[in-house]
């Protein structure tokens, strides 16, 4: 299911950035893209969609300059799922690597098309399929201030 590629992935890379204590998602600017490119750099597997599904998707990565991979390898930047709890979904999960629903293609494609402009962040807030996603979390008895921490890993993870 994870096959390594022939791309060395630095052993010294710093942990990914925490959010800030006192910021919210919502806090922060849009983070336009306005390329002709904007998955110039990604590399898109897949898991749990159907044949057409897959070719539609990698149609739409490939013109938006991304590549796209049906293996999860070390070098894969994103995973695109139909539903939580596949083999690939978990490791992709321990790799750290983002797990996004099929319709953040097809809402990426879209703006891109029509706007010619991408808000990534956003996109990628509204689709990801974090290890929390379907959860429900209780912070009753929780002062205001750890209450707002837990909602902002909550939102973070899915």
């Amino acid at each position: 299911m994870f096959r390594q590629s022939n791309i060395k992935k630095s052993t010294n890379a710093p942990p990914p950035p925490r959010p800030s204590r006192n910021a919210s998602p919502q806090d922060e600017p849009p983070q336009l893209l306005n390329t002709s490119k904007p998955l110039k750099s990604f590399k898109v597997s897949f898991t749990g969609l159907k044949i057409d599904e897959r070719s539609v998707a990698s149609t739409m990565i490939q013109e938006l300059g991304g590549e796209s991979n049906v293996t999860l390898t070390e070098d894969v930047t994103h995973l695109l799922a139909r539903s939580e709890g596949s083999q690939k979904y978990r490791v992709a999960l321990k790799l750290r690597i983002p797990v996004l629903a099929l319709e953040w293609i097809n809402e990426l494609h879209d703006q891109w098309k029509t706007k010619g402009v991408v808000d990534m962040k956003a996109l990628k807030e509204k689709h990801a399929m974090g290890p929390l996603k379907g959860c429900s979390v209780c912070v009753t008895g929780f002062d205001t201030d750890v209450k707002k921490e837990i909602e902002d890993f909550t939102l973070q993870f899915g």
